[in-house]
Parts: structure tokens; sequence; C-alpha cells
């Protein structure tokens, strides 16, 4: 996932931070920030809501895929046994 958002914030690492990160890279990476500036601080706050909010929408990712493999498993169909086919793809 690219933590798009999180693009000017990681300045806040020395080195920057790699583009595509998980949500628990990010957050274990913004842990090691400690600013002593208070524009430091309000972009590691910022980061920080945002990491918060996109664990929250993975979350909801999963259990959508999960809802899509039981709706997909229930009608029948074998159309998630080829390759490429995810649930999402599948239902319709």
């Amino acid at each position: 996932m690219e933590l798009v958002g999180l693009t000017s914030h990681r300045r806040l690492l020395p080195g920057g931070a790699k583009k595509f990160l998980s949500a628990l890279q990010a957050r274990a990476l913004i842990a090691t920030v400690k600013p002593r500036d208070i524009v430091g601080k309000t972009k590691r706050r910022l980061a920080v809501e945002l990491i918060s909010e996109l664990e929250g929408i993975d979350k909801k990712i999963k259990a959508a895929e999960k809802d899509l493999k039981e709706l997909v498993a229930a009608c029948g169909s074998t159309l998630m046994e080829l390759h490429g086919i995810g649930p999402s793809e599948s239902v319709g």
C-alpha cells in the first residue's frame, strides 16, 4: 500500500522512508521519530492519525473480502478457482 499522504512526512526520518509501506511498517517507523520542534511534532501527529485511518481501512477491506468469499462459496461459484480471480471479481 502506498501511503500517499505520508510522502511529505517521509522527511521526518533521516534519509527518508521507502514509498510503499504497510500500516504496520509505517507505525513502527513513526514510533522511532521524536521531533523537538512544533513543525516536526505536528507532522508526526498527522502521520500517526493517517496511519490509524489506514489501519481501519485495512480492517474493512479484510472484512469485505471475507464476506465476499462466503457469498461466492454460498452460490457455489467456482470462479475463484481460476488464477487471478478474487472474491470481488467473482461476485456479480
